[in-house]
């Protein structure tokens, strides 16, 4: 069952990272390394933007990082 997190939630974690890390998370060459790697696994753009967010909520700590693999293998649907 794929984990949901309220606004709350992500905006708490969001206000205690560093400044370096905000600034990754809506970062445009970030953005563009995300796009091409959905690219080239011919992902969706829908499939794109949950690999995004689950990359987001491991630098948020929402998902532990040994957790993160099957995360995505779970919203991809793979």
């Amino acid at each position: 069952m794929v984990k949901t997190y309220t606004r709350q939630e992500r905006d708490e974690r969001y206000e205690r990272l560093p400044q370096v890390l905000k600034e990754a998370l809506f970062s445009a060459d970030i953005a563009e390394k995300m796009f091409a790697l959905g690219k080239k696994y011919a992902l969706t753009m829908e499939k794109i933007g949950f690999m995004s967010e689950e990359a987001g909520f491991v630098v948020l700590g929402l998902t532990p990082p040994r957790a993160f693999t099957s995360a995505l293998a779970e919203r991809l649907e793979i």
